[in-house]
């Protein structure tokens, strides 16, 4: 007889091992599904964070919603991310091998989950564009206008869509298993030659068209075609160790690591001119006897306002980093001005930039040269708040794509010569910008299209009424400035706090474009690589010890070392520093000139915000490093002004510098190297005009003193100020 107890204890048991074996069995068919796929798996995790989390991607959003053009190039986009979803859940299949046992939820699952990450991420990308909260103040209604609701639309649409895609593709496993089984019976080579022709297409197609085809295509479908070429490489290699027991990913990695250690195939070498007859001409000339000469061309203009009782304005500009957007600012500002008085750029004497600042620069000056009015005017207009001619063509230049070529090149030839053991220096995405930036201007300027492409040492003259660009850069072996100017800095190098000439490194008669010299003060956070130099050149070395002393086998030892340079705001990204070392410089050694000595600011406030508290371990040092770099740009600031944005340190009444801000709140532009209309307009109205100075008059004929006081260091009426000191009557 059977004890019913022990039948029921028994039972339990068996029921209690089955359970516990169906978890053992779920689990180890997760972990092969998830070892099988590992390599889509992590691409497409990669690519759901790019599309819903970089704010410049975020920005490409915008832009797909704002114009007709756009909205085709959002059309390629969206079906780009289709495509990748597609590719991914075709790569996860077909390339997965066999993990043996029959067909579970696992396998069936996690290939369409794979391929729903990139739909996903589209969705949250949108969502965030649409979020009132990420623009604070500035309002989504404002910024988006009537697109916000179709922004919102999408978000859901994509979402959706991503829940479709991995239900559907989920239960049809049977006849994806039935399409997939065929290409799991190909051999190695076929694998290997797959793996080969999957980036040479994509390198041939960039390679013979660098700018254009990028452009084309745009910077989403780029990113997308690079994710589903690097997943279906990963997991071939994957494939390709399964068939043949070698590692194949990971010899491709350590041979990477290998060049990049002994830095053989770096090809981040900076573009120079031959032959380049423009810079022997300022080849002798120094900061202060540049600006004597500078001074002395303008004497008449001097004694017209010494007759009227006035010291001649010479401004000193100062213009902050930050991408297209700093770029943006600092032309439009410049360009603002020179609008309503067509005499301002004849008061500049210098442009001390910053990454964005400099390319901003670069644009006012060939803009100012190109269109300059041979006369000299003492008239100012305060216009009525439109665009004038010269600020109209700084928005046709940023209205262009700088972003997508950069891309192309940084994801197709810059990322396969990591793996080559020599450098192919137009593989280089430095260049890629450069170009793309030099395009920009060509279509844009057609009455002076290669003023990019041109000597940068032949931008500037001591007669003439451009303004000399001095551009910043760091040197990443000391952490010292490196300055670019077309006058040479050796001999006062020590009174400016040790900087570096960019002329040492420089071969006799080796100029550089404009384009470069702009871009090489912008190569920031590894979107953009160091460039590089050598440290000093023979020619140099022998010319300072003429009479010798250093054998040829120490020459060839120093001119082999390497100078590596990267944005000058590692630095100090105000361009204050420069700025205000050169001018305390004039002063000193000009005492008696009858000048009146001022500093313009071109910077960003951002909002103070704390930083994230997430990986605390991990990234604090990294965000402290980053902080501090902030803050000495903006004691750069204050120590000229007050810190805050408007007229400051006013002497007799009359304010002796000046900045004009963008005050960031929550929204902050992107940091890259495209804008979308939406951005580029609110930009525009944070700059001021010359119209406003009629508010700035009525408040002073009132009995408000401090509101008027008040009204004066607001940052809009910065061009009011700048108008009032051009106008001597």
């Amino acid at each position: 007889m059977v004890d019913p107890i022990a039948a029921g204890m028994s039972g339990g048991a068996g029921s209690n091992s089955k359970n516990s074996n169906g978890v053992r069995t779920t689990f180890k068919d997760w972990a092969e599904a998830f070892s099988a796929y590992r390599a889509p798996l992590i691409v497409a995790v990669l690519a759901a964070f790019l599309l819903s989390s970089i704010d410049q991607v975020l920005d490409l959003y915008r832009l797909h919603l704002e114009t007709d053009a756009a909205s085709v190039r959002g059309a390629l986009a969206l079906a780009s991310i289709v495509a990748l979803s597609l590719g991914l859940l075709a790569v996860s299949d077909v390339a997965r091998g066999d993990v043996g046992g029959a067909r579970n939820m696992a396998r069936d699952f996690l290939p369409a989950l794979i391929g729903a990450l990139p739909l996903a991420g589209l969705a949250l990308g949108h969502y965030y564009v649409a979020n009132p909260e990420t623009l604070g103040d500035f309002g989504a209604e404002s910024y988006l206008g009537p697109n916000r609701q179709l922004v919102q639309v999408c978000a859901l649409a994509f979402a959706t869509a991503a829940v479709i895609f991995a239900l559907v593709f989920w239960r049809v496993a049977a006849i994806r298993e039935k399409f997939a089984r065929p290409f799991r019976t190909w051999g190695r080579w076929t694998w290997a030659a797959i793996g080969v022709l999957l980036w040479v297409g994509p390198l041939l197609a960039f390679y013979n068209s660098p700018v254009h085809l990028p452009q084309q295509l745009g910077t989403i479908p780029i990113l997308a075609l690079f994710f589903l070429v690097l997943a279906a490489t990963a997991a071939m290699m994957t494939r390709l160790r399964d068939l043949t027991h070698v590692p194949v990913l990971g010899i491709f990695v350590c041979v990477a690591l290998l060049w990049a250690s002994t830095g053989s195939n770096d090809n981040h070498r900076v573009r120079t001119l031959p032959n380049d007859e423009q810079r022997s001409v300022t080849r002798t000339k120094d900061l202060t006897t540049a600006f004597y000469e500078w001074q002395d061309a303008r004497k008449d203009a001097i004694k017209a306002y010494a007759d009227k009782g006035k010291r001649f304005p010479v401004y000193f500009v100062a213009a902050e980093g930050g991408g297209m957007y700093a770029a943006q600012h600092t032309a439009a500002f410049l360009a603002r001005i020179q609008d309503a008085c067509p005499d301002f750029a004849r008061h500049i004497f210098m442009i001390s930039g910053v990454s964005g600042g400099s390319v901003g620069a670069s644009v006012f000056a060939g803009l100012q040269k190109t269109f300059e009015t041979k006369a000299p005017s003492e008239t100012c207009n305060a216009g009525d708040g439109k665009p004038g001619p010269l600020e109209q063509r700084v928005r046709e230049i940023f209205a262009h794509d700088l972003l997508s070529p950069l891309a192309a090149a940084a994801l197709f030839p810059d990322f396969l010569q990591r793996f080559l053991p020599l450098p192919i220096e137009r593989f280089d995405r430095a260049r890629a910008l450069e170009f793309a930036f030099e395009d920009a201007w060509a279509d844009t300027v057609k009455e002076n299209p290669g003023w990019l492409a041109q000597s940068y040492f032949g931008t500037w003259s001591a007669e003439g009424n451009t303004p000399a660009l001095v551009f910043n850069t760091t040197r990443v072996e000391t952490g010292q400035r490196v300055v670019i100017a077309p006058f040479h800095t050796i001999e006062n190098a020590s009174q400016m706090g040790h900087i570096r000439d960019i002329r040492l490194s420089l071969e006799k008669g080796e100029g550089l474009a404009t384009s470069t010299t702009a871009m090489l003060s912008a190569r920031f956070s590894w979107v953009t690589p160091a460039g590089w130099l050598p440290s000093v050149t023979a020619n140099h070395l022998r010319s300072r010890r003429p009479g010798g002393g250093l054998t040829e086998a120490s020459i060839k030892r120093l001119t082999e070392r390497k100078l590596r340079i990267v944005d000058g705001g590692y630095f100090e990204n105000s361009g204050v520093e420069t700025a205000e070392d050169m001018r305390a410089l004039v002063k000193e050694r000009y005492p008696d000139l009858p000048l009146d000595l001022r500093l313009v600011i071109i910077a960003s406030h951002p909002a103070v915000a704390e930083t994230g508290q997430s990986f605390s371990e991990i990234l604090s040092p990294f965000r402290g490093l980053n902080a501090a770099r902030m803050q000495r740009g903006q004691m750069a600031q204050m120590r000229a002004t007050s810190g805050d944005c408007g007229a400051r340190h006013s002497v007799n009444g009359v304010p002796q510098s000046l900045q004009n801000c963008l005050e960031f709140g929550p929204y902050v532009p992107p940091l890259g190297w495209v804008l979308s209309p939406a951005s580029r307009s609110w930009i525009d109205g944070e700059i001021g005009s010359a119209d406003a100075c009629k508010d700035l008059d009525a408040k002073a004929n009132s009995d408000d003193i401090d509101g008027f006081l008040s009204m004066a260091q607001q940052n809009k009426y910065v061009a009011c100020h700048l108008v009032r000191q051009l106008s001597p009557n």
